[in-house]
């Protein structure tokens, strides 16, 4: 009995021991995990983005299950912010961002830190569609618009681009867009307004709410973009130059396609733009005359607008030869683009039954 006991004591005391081992291995690499990750976002803060993603790397092989930890690896993958430039952000690997966020959301990051998770999930959209997934973008966009509409200002304006450009969708885009303009929360958010506005000045102009397009295009003009030489700023020189070309005050839209033009620093960039405000005030010849002008080498969607301008002018003046050159023209230009706004899939349509008229 006194040797089955002194056996029983030594399992016993052998259990215990294994007990204290693993529980020392456990606690201590939670510990080192807790401890890599507090200096990565200490050393985050410092912007010393190396250091910490040193630490970060550390803290997950210690915890690998911490989705914080996968949410500043992708912050850090991002680089650092450009504020009030063209592109935010200049050094991005955002293949590599969204590795990082998508196993952050993996994880749970949305029940660990409700407010990583809205930000991952604009990061990760962002990321999304400057990799040109742009389905993937709006995936998410649209994630952080159903979760959290009142803080969804790039949600918004990514959907209504998206809408506009690729889907044919422009009461949709309308829809979803005008909230954005109460929504900018950040700096960044005040500073990219100009884009709000611009898109919501040729939505409106898209559906002859002329007043409501030069407000907005107006919005865009006082506040700018960066440098105010952007294409957004120009653009919305040309808008306010259609305007004043329908009301056949041309000597105002030739002034506001100079002003388009001087930003562009070139000084036919816009001369597309100026053709199209002849053509809404119905001086055919002058648009002819402008458009005929551009060297159509190059398949832009600029370039496209002229071909636009003269397949309109020559079925308004009644030549139906040169009518049915440019319709057809403009259809096999267009077919190339991969990018076809709500403009250009309007013009095909009614392009396409113009020429079925012709024949």
């Amino acid at each position: 009995m006194t040797a089955l006991f002194g056996e029983n004591k030594k399992f016993f005391l052998g259990v215990a021991a294994l007990i204290v081992i693993l529980a020392g291995a456990f606690f201590g690499a939670r510990f080192a995990a807790s401890y890599y990750y507090k200096k990565g976002t200490e050393t985050y803060l410092q912007n010393n983005f190396a250091v910490a993603k040193n630490n970060f790397d550390i803290s997950l092989i210690f915890g690998p299950k911490n989705s914080r930890a996968h949410f500043w690896l992708g912050k850090i993958a991002l680089g650092q912010p450009a504020p009030n430039q063209n592109v935010y952000y200049p050094q991005a690997d955002y293949k590599e961002a969204a590795k990082h966020y998508e196993k952050a959301i993996l994880l749970g990051l949305e029940q660990n830190n409700e407010n990583l998770y809205k930000v991952a999930l604009d990061d990760l959209g962002n990321a999304f569609w400057n990799l040109n997934e742009l389905d993937r973008a709006r995936e998410k966009y649209f994630e952080k618009l159903s979760k959290f509409p009142d803080a969804s200002f790039w949600a918004r304006y990514f959907i209504a681009w998206h809408d506009f450009n690729y889907l044919n969708k422009p009461d949709e885009a309308l829809e979803v867009l005008l909230p954005a303009l109460n929504l900018a929360s950040s700096d960044n958010d005040r500073f990219n307004l100009f884009k709000i506005n611009l898109m919501l000045a040729r939505l409106y102009i898209y559906k002859n709410d002329y007043a409501s397009a030069v407000k907005y295009a107006e919005s865009v003009i006082e506040s700018g973009g960066p440098q105010n030489k952007s294409w957004e700023v120009q653009a919305a020189h040309g808008l306010l130059a259609i305007d004043y070309g329908r009301q056949k005050k041309f000597a105002l839209a030739e002034s506001e396609i100079k002003k388009a033009n001087d930003l562009a620093e070139s000084a036919g960039a816009n001369n597309c733009i100026l053709a199209a405000a002849y053509v809404a005030g119905e001086n055919y010849p002058k648009a002819i005359s402008v458009a005929e002008k551009i060297d159509m080498a190059t398949q832009t969607y600029m370039n496209s607008v002229c071909v636009q301008i003269l397949a309109i002018s020559y079925l308004a003046k009644g030549d139906k030869i040169n009518a049915r050159k440019y319709l057809e023209e403009y259809l096999s230009f267009t077919e190339k683009f991969t990018e076809k706004n709500i403009f250009v899939m309007r013009n095909r349509q009614e392009f396409a039954e113009e020429l079925l008229k012709l024949k």
